[in-house]
């Protein structure tokens, strides 16, 4: 029984000739490694359908109703739609921004 290593899978050829991963039999070697590629979609990493969201510090420029004075803050939320939230919970009287953009 030979053993070959492809992409992380183990594939065994057994006495039979046949080849066998995670336990299915394939005919042929060239078909056991489609189905590594094809049906469990290697490298598995690429098709994540959840990414870890990035936190990113957005500076907002913006202008209050009561002194009628521009301000600015640095907030650090995962959208910018988070951030604008953020900063109308924490500064009631905001009039308008007049500035946003990401820093980074």
């Amino acid at each position: 029984m030979d053993e070959y290593d492809y992409k992380g899978y183990i594939i065994t050829e057994v006495p039979e000739g046949d080849y066998v991963v995670n336990g299915i039999k394939f005919p042929s070697y060239d078909e056991a490694c489609d189905w590594i590629d094809e049906v469990l979609h290697y490298p598995p990493f690429t098709t994540n359908p959840n990414p870890v969201p990035e936190l990113h510090t957005y500076h907002i420029s913006y202008v209050t109703k009561s002194y009628d004075r521009g301000y600015d803050e640095y907030i650090m939320a995962y959208t910018p739609e988070a951030a604008e939230k953020y900063l109308r919970r924490l500064h009631r009287d905001i009039a308008y921004i007049s500035d946003f953009y990401e820093v980074d």
